[in-house]
């Protein structure tokens, strides 16, 4: 049954938690946390181990997914977003993976992040906000790109695109590949504030 729903309990703790519909609704509660993923809003929302979600139909919308300090992966047929549009993090976690087809975050509503490792793939615009450091790999793109950390250092591993790229960081842009070249762009727009 496409889109058929997942309900799942389980009474101990887990620490990782893995899902995959074809947009339908999903439910996985265990002590200490739960993932649950509505089809008719493609709302996700996750906390309390490590994550992993994919739609094979439709858009992701984060609410809120807090994996603490393990990873996060999501993947999305179509655009991963923002649920809503507000400064609070949509992603709470160490390696988050963000892999969609049609673009993650957007012009004034970007993801909101507080992670510490980010690796992104889709063909679309990508447009995320972190609150500290940031470690940044991006893929496949061929949209703008536009990342913004507030505080500490961003490390750029690959940062790939063929339209332009905005990057904004409350420390210093560092070489994190220190081999091979780190930005591909149309375009490349740069400021930080410790150099």
């Amino acid at each position: 049954d496409l889109g058929a729903k997942i309900f799942i309990t389980e009474s101990s703790g887990l620490d990782s938690v893995t899902a995959e519909t074809n947009d339908g609704n999903v439910t996985i509660t265990f002590t200490g946390g739960q993932l649950s993923f509505t089809a008719s809003s493609d709302v996700l929302n996750a906390a309390g181990a490590a994550i992993s979600f994919e739609t094979t139909g439709g858009d992701v919308k984060l609410g809120v997914v807090d994996a603490g300090e393990a990873s996060i992966r999501v993947k999305a047929f179509g655009a991963i977003k923002d649920d809503t549009n507000d400064a609070n993090a949509d992603l709470i976690g160490s390696t988050v993976t963000l892999i969609s087809s049609t673009g993650i975050g957007a012009s004034g509503n970007e993801i909101d992040t507080d992670v510490e490792s980010l690796t992104a793939q889709t063909s679309g615009d990508v447009h995320i906000r972190e609150v500290d450091a940031l470690s940044l790999t991006i893929t496949g793109s061929s949209g703008n790109i536009n990342v913004r950390n507030a505080e500490g250092d961003l490390t750029l591993n690959a940062v790939e695109t063929t339209g332009a790229v905005t990057l904004q960081s409350g420390g210093a842009i560092l070489d994190g590949n220190l081999t091979g070249t780190n930005v591909f762009g149309s375009s490349l727009s740069v400021t930080a504030a410790n150099g």
